[in-house]
């Protein structure tokens, strides 16, 4: 076997590739640069806020995810900033990191393909557009690859030093949401697989990596320490999850067929055959791109929900593999020396999938993102009626007198533009107005009960939006007799806004306290209610009274 001298082929590709991507990213920059803080980053930008004011996560603010989520909300705000700007560049960063991190797991030999899995990652996040921007699978699908990125290296350079980052970064992602614990479980077993071939002790690996998984649960641990918030953890892990596994669960026949973007099934069967060329080299590579890809899918089902964003890790892992395998085809290590022509077809198998991904899909989910852009976020529409009409009611005095019964529409959105503290720490209604009788539901109930009971807020926001069901109606606060009878005595209905100006989409009510100042300032204001009963406005659709 003699080695092949350095491929033209390749480097063509690989550069032509690079600058394309280039002017994707940029172009990519500028589309989405004036993209707002909506859907979920709104809420964890507002939980953030309600932390930095006293309040307690899991007691003092129902929300149901891991620290880790809490604790990357804060380490990127205090690097990036709270604004709407800062938050695009922190996702641009993201992408740049994924690239960079791809093109390490690649190494000098197939380092393009660092940035073929960046082309489909960036596309696929940006094609889902505004409101599913920095979703939590985003971010730890980056932590993953990185994490991967210094195991390629400890284990290329013969260097154990480099299982402390990975284990940092490996734990972390596991903090998010602990399927992703799999990766670091899984890449443990190749390395002692690795190690044993070459009869190399593995303690000193294995003794960085326990360091790193102790630094992180160090953090972890002193996360609830500092907020006293272990206890209401237990609380949301036993009780909560179950009923939220409950709500919207798809089919393992459904998730299944939604795994893998249609558009990139093409460039996975060109991967596959490419692998199949290639089945006698970088064995151990390979294995761990596979694992990645097997843990993104785990991640996946966990989840129970057939959800776009959540297959962030597994389509960057597969991407990723996918490139790798293109980069192999394109440049083969080696030929038998006696062969003077060796054969064409795995170069022609690699071109053909970066022609497929560069003349295919980039086109293809250009098309779907230019479409969004003309389309804005409604949670944008939500939040800058919303913030209007409490700028009306009071604005700077309607601090801890607002109480949103909302999902992810955009009150807290509204609340977080006008840093303005809710009355209470919910973060969601769906606690509130659950589809099943539960455990959860009436601690829940009970604990908004004493608190509205103790400090009434002053203006109550509630949704049309219900999370059990796909019509959107303000007929839910009927699921909660007691609270609706609550509105009826003490609250009156001072305005329904439908931001985009179609009934029965997305909209709000307002309602306000009987004889609070902000009743008399909507009195004041033309074209507002003045003395419609809250309970008796509603309606079934959720069109006007």
């Amino acid at each position: 076997m003699t080695t092949m001298p350095s491929d033209k082929l390749f480097h063509r590709v690989a550069a032509v590739g690079t600058v394309l991507f280039v002017a994707l990213f940029a172009y990519c920059i500028v589309a989405t640069a004036h993209w707002k803080i909506v859907w979920d980053q709104s809420v964890f930008h507002y939980i953030r806020f309600m932390m930095s004011r006293g309040l307690k996560p899991y007691s003092d603010i129902t929300d149901m995810n891991l620290p880790g989520c809490y604790l990357a909300e804060m380490g990127a705000m205090a690097v990036f900033g709270w604004s709407d700007a800062s938050w695009r560049v922190y996702e641009f960063f993201l992408f740049a990191a994924l690239a960079g991190s791809g093109m390490v797991v690649g190494g000098r030999r197939a380092w393009f393909a660092g940035i073929m899995a960046a082309t489909v990652f960036v596309l696929v996040v940006l094609s889902q557009g505004e409101g599913f921007a920095l979703e939590r699978d985003e971010v730890m699908a980056v932590l993953s690859v990185a994490a991967l990125g210094c195991f390629f290296t400890a284990v290329r350079r013969k260097q154990p030093l480099w299982m402390l980052p990975f284990a940092l970064l490996s734990a972390f992602a596991a903090s998010l949401k602990p399927s992703g614990f799999f990766l670091q479980l899984s890449l443990l077993a190749l390395l002692l697989l690795i190690l044993r071939r070459e009869r190399t002790s593995v303690w000193t690996w294995l003794g960085w990596t326990a360091l790193g998984d102790a630094l992180i649960g160090g953090l972890l641990a002193g996360f609830f320490a500092a907020t006293h918030s272990l206890s209401g953890f237990i609380f949301i892990v036993t009780k909560v999850w179950p009923l939220y596994a409950q709500v919207g669960a798809g089919s393992f026949l459904q998730m299944t067929l939604t795994q893998v973007p249609r558009a990139l099934v093409s460039l996975l069967l060109v991967g596959l055959a490419a692998a199949y060329l290639n089945r006698k080299e970088a064995w151990w590579e390979r294995s761990a791109l596979l694992l990645g890809t097997a843990t993104g899918a785990l991640l996946y089902y966990t989840q129970l929900r057939p959800a776009a964003y959540h297959r962030a890790t597994f389509v960057a892992f597969l991407a990723l593999w996918i490139g790798f395998e293109l980069c192999l085809a394109l440049r083969p290590a080696t030929v038998p020396a006696f062969d003077s022509k060796p054969s064409r077809l795995p170069r022609f198998v690699g071109l053909a999938g970066v022609l497929i991904l560069f003349l295919g899909i980039v086109p293809y989910y250009l098309r779907i993102i230019q479409a969004g852009l003309r389309d804005p976020s409604i949670d944008s529409y939500f939040a800058h009626s919303l913030q209007a009409d409490l700028r009306t009611l009071g604005g700077p005095a309607l601090q801890n007198q607002v109480e949103c019964l909302d999902m992810v529409d955009g009150c807290l959105r509204a609340l977080y533009g006008e840093r303005l503290l809710q009355n209470t720490g919910t973060t969601g209604d769906m606690l509130l107005f659950a589809p099943n009788d539960s455990p959860a539901e009436e601690y829940y109930r009970r604990w908004y009960t004493v608190r509205q009971q103790a400090h009434p807020a002053q203006v109550v926001v509630i949704s049309n939006s219900w999370y059990q069901s796909a019509q959107r109606s303000f007929g839910k606060l009927a699921a909660w007799p007691a609270y609706a009878q609550v509105v009826a005595n003490d609250y009156v209905l001072v305005a329904e806004r439908f931001p985009t100006g179609h009934l029965n989409a997305q909209g709000y009510r307002i309602y306000v306290r009987k004889g609070s100042p902000a009743l008399r300032l909507a009195q004041a204001e033309d074209g507002w209610a003045t003395g419609v009963n809250g309970v008796s406005a509603l309606s079934s659709t959720g069109g006007s009274p």
